[in-house]
């Protein structure tokens, strides 16, 4: 039976937070790998901040059996609740970045990501965040 441990070492494994330049704020929009119940989260932010937080769609986009060259984005969409404020986006090399301000301390936001790709692909992704007072 898998224990508490071992479930966020897989999930760690699955979702793999990984941090780019300064900013551990990227997330991997891999494959849930049957962990269907575990939200993507983003680490908090503080009310006043203005932060870049992205999802890596690396994955998506690589060549496998069915696709034998790689794909690419052709328009990535964030939905941002009402509460935040989306400053900027961007998108280079599969990963899409989020420029995000405001929110309420103590409130939790779903932010929604979706790309279509150049194959005619759509993903869609949900992200957590929650605002704290630092």
């Amino acid at each position: 039976m898998a224990t508490s441990a071992d479930r966020t070492i897989a999930l760690e494994a699955v979702f793999r937070v990984v941090g780019i330049g300064a900013a551990p704020r990227t997330i991997r929009a891999g494959v849930n790998q049957g962990y269907e119940s575990q939200a993507m989260q983003w680490p908090a932010k503080d009310p006043d901040d203005v932060l870049d937080f992205a999802l890596d769609w690396s994955e998506q986009l690589e060549a496998d059996g069915t696709v034998e060259v790689p794909d690419t984005i052709t328009t990535a969409t964030w939905t941002v609740p009402a509460g935040l404020t989306k400053n900027s986006q961007v998108e280079e090399d599969g990963l899409v970045t989020v420029w995000l301000s405001g929110g309420e301390a103590g409130s939790r936001y779903d932010i929604g990501c979706r790309i279509v790709t150049g194959g005619g692909r759509t993903y869609d992704r949900t992200i957590s965040l929650s605002v704290r007072q630092a």
